[in-house]
């Protein structure tokens, strides 16, 4: 699978991103984990919703526009959920719920790849 690093002005935000490409990469996600330790992540382009049915923790979710703008984030969500992106989302990037740090991102934040 194919990790990125998300950064915001220079200074790195997520440290390694698992980027779910192929039809088997999206469909399991992060199904069957117990846990994703602070700094990992699990991306989702072209992706404006998502589930948590199954899942064996609580997650946050961080909803990005085509040019990695962020649009909002939602937080804590337990199992057997459904968060939509809302208008414009075309990335989620799911995290365990709480280790992320939002403070100084807000509506069109802007974030890098690398």
């Amino acid at each position: 699978m194919k990790t990125a690093i998300l950064r915001k002005d220079g200074s790195t935000v997520i440290e390694r991103i698992q980027v779910a490409e192929g039809l088997w990469e999206r469909g399991v996600g992060l199904l069957g984990r117990k846990s994703l330790a602070p700094g990992n992540a699990m991306m989702f382009r072209n992706c404006a919703c998502v589930h948590t049915c199954f899942m064996r923790f609580r997650l946050d979710f961080l909803f990005l526009d085509p040019e990695y703008r962020f649009l909002r984030m939602v937080s804590d969500v337990g199992p057997f959920r459904v968060v939509h992106g809302g208008r414009g989302a075309r990335t989620v990037i799911e995290m365990q719920a709480g280790w992320f740090n939002s403070d100084g991102i807000e509506e069109g934040s802007t974030f890098e790849l690398a």
